[in-house]
């Protein structure tokens, strides 16, 4: 196993300047923070999702009781009252991000009603959250159950029990987004490009299944006695500033590179 020259120092950069997600206290939060997380991917960018939150939070479009026939129109109608009103600064960058997020509203629609249906089939509340929040292997076990294998995936039907509690489209990643966001899970990463690149550079045979690439990231942060929480937001930093720099250049990159650029 050989680490990035001195990733241990930019993990306890981290540290001294990232605070935790705190616990949630209420159901509400519990469910929008799901919402944010279901926007986030493709090509949108952080600005763009929270602007798209903003706008259907504002006409009251994530509620779950508005989850109902007819939704997507309901959707489609107040965007486009939306994209109408838009002023600037920035509206070319505003109607680039309402037409984003009509052209996915129906994607959307069938996210929130099936993590709708799934909070309700198992229960699924701020309560529960707060009770597994030391238990690492119960947070594993809301993973496994409502966490789908990648981003494309469908659900064939309700009666299969293995199917039944999977929300569409939402895989490990943007799970433990919207689980980092309510306080849980905070001892495991994402099994995506940067995870396996940073464990490829470190000299460790992996692949892309979650457990694996945790497993071996866990035996990382144990070696240089570092928190997984933060040393998973080091590991982003880096993999994703290295991602930016020229092919040619990339061997040269280390986490001292992103610590210097960043004092």
């Amino acid at each position: 196993m050989t680490i990035p020259s001195d990733f241990e120092k930019l993990v306890n950069r981290v540290e001294e300047t990232w605070d935790k997600p705190g616990m949630i206290t209420d159901d509400d939060s519990l469910w929008y923070n799901f919402c944010i997380a279901a926007l986030l991917g493709g090509n949108l960018t952080d600005a763009e999702v929270n602007y798209e939150f903003n706008i259907l939070n504002k006409y009251r479009l994530l509620d779950r009781e508005k989850l109902d026939y007819g939704w997507i129109m309901t959707a489609k109608t107040h965007l486009l009252a939306e994209k109408e009103a838009v002023e600037e600064p920035n509206k070319r960058g505003k109607i680039a991000a309402i037409n984003k997020l009509d052209a996915g509203i129906t994607d959307i629609e069938i996210i929130l009603k099936s993590a709708d249906s799934v909070f309700n089939s198992i229960k699924l509340n701020a309560e529960y959250i707060q009770s597994i929040s030391e238990d690492l292997d119960q947070q594993k076990n809301l993973l496994v159950e409502v966490a789908s294998s990648n981003e494309a995936y469908k659900i064939i039907g309700l009666k299969s029990a293995w199917h039944k509690n999977k929300i569409y489209g939402i895989a490990y990643t943007k799970a433990l987004i919207w689980l980092h966001n309510c306080g849980i899970c905070l001892d495991l990463i994402p099994n995506n490009n940067h995870s396996i690149k940073f464990l490829e550079e470190c000299k460790v045979h992996t692949t892309n299944d979650f457990f694996v690439v945790n497993t071996h990231f866990s035996s990382i942060c144990e070696l240089i006695k570092a928190d997984i929480y933060f040393a998973g937001i080091a590991l982003w930093y880096y993999e994703a500033t290295r991602s930016l720099v020229p092919s040619n250049f990339r061997n040269q990159y280390s986490p001292k590179k992103v610590d210097q650029n960043n004092g």
